[in-house]
């Protein structure tokens, strides 16, 4: 077995009024999956805006490259939803531990 350290964002979610998340009509897109979409995007954006701001002159983008190689493929985003669903990465979480835990 290969341990390996790992970074966790975890996120709750609400019922959002304005169905933006949570959309009756479409089953098969989960909100949590969408709200996980977001929150790398919006990561991933960061860790280039800080590339420009303090390594400009540095083509190897040291924070996107850092924020990339924590775990094993960057920060694992966790999602709860509204109504106890979570994202796939979750569910990838709690059966690699309860494999460790047995």
């Amino acid at each position: 077995m290969i341990l390996q350290r790992r970074f966790f964002e975890l996120k709750a979610m609400r019922v959002d009024s304005r169905m933006n998340k949570y959309n009756p009509r479409n089953p098969n897109r989960r909100a949590v999956e969408k709200r996980v979409a977001e929150i790398d995007a919006h990561n991933t954006k960061r860790a280039k805006k800080l590339d420009i701001t303090f390594a400009s002159g540095n083509n190897s983008n040291p924070f996107l490259s850092a924020y990339k190689s924590d775990g094993m493929d960057g920060i694992d985003s966790l999602a709860v939803g509204h109504f106890s669903e979570v994202n796939r990465g979750f569910k990838q979480l709690i059966c690699s531990l309860t494999k460790v835990a047995a």
